[in-house]
């Protein structure tokens, strides 16, 4: 059964499973071909002040760090996050199935702030679950260096990877998925 978090620190790993709800052909498009959607509509634009706030979180945060399994956006005063994350998960059930935040500033946080903002946003568009089966809340893709082969991740690699999106189970209480995708050049990855 998948691990997920229960709001107040608990890894839950006995929470029942039931499948997703049948949905009809033709009334909702949740299979599409990159080439087949426009990246301007899935977009969600950070206004000034929402950037405000989320400067204010990751100040927050920083003051009082918390792992990942004690986060949640509840004691939070991020009123105008809240209603970007709202459209958010609303875009996610009842459009495509995409939507794209643009931009998280992470140029100004390290990678664990970085992750506990992401967490934090995470919880108000639905229940934040564990990544893998071992209890691992979020899971690095990127190339380290490795050569691909047997043992080696392809995640651990340069390697192309076919795009995809895991779920731990077809439950539909865990029917969202989020990324953050972190895009830089080969220069500033050499620096």
């Amino acid at each position: 059964m998948p691990a997920s978090h229960t709001g107040d620190g608990v890894i839950d790993v006995v929470e029942p499973l039931s499948p997703p709800p049948a949905v009809p052909l033709g009334t909702r498009v949740r299979s599409w071909l990159g080439a087949d959607i426009d990246p301007e509509r899935c977009r969600v634009r950070l206004s000034a002040a929402e950037l405000d706030e989320l400067t204010r979180l990751r100040a927050e945060l920083r003051r009082h760090p918390r792992t990942l399994a004690e986060l949640s956006a509840e004691p939070f005063d991020i009123p105008r996050l809240r209603a970007v994350m709202a459209d958010v998960k609303r875009r996610l059930d009842t459009g495509i199935g995409v939507a794209i935040v643009d931009a998280l500033p992470l140029d100004d946080m390290d990678p664990d702030e970085a992750r506990a903002v992401f967490w934090t946003l995470g919880t108000l568009v639905g229940r934040t679950v564990a990544q893998k089966w071992d209890g691992t809340l979020l899971y690095d893709v990127a190339d380290r260096g490795q050569p691909y082969g047997y043992g080696v991740r392809g995640s651990y690699t340069n390697v192309e990877l076919v795009f995809h999106t895991d779920r731990t189970t077809p439950s539909d209480s865990h029917r969202r998925v989020m990324s953050v995708c972190c895009a830089c050049s080969r220069r500033s990855r050499a620096a």
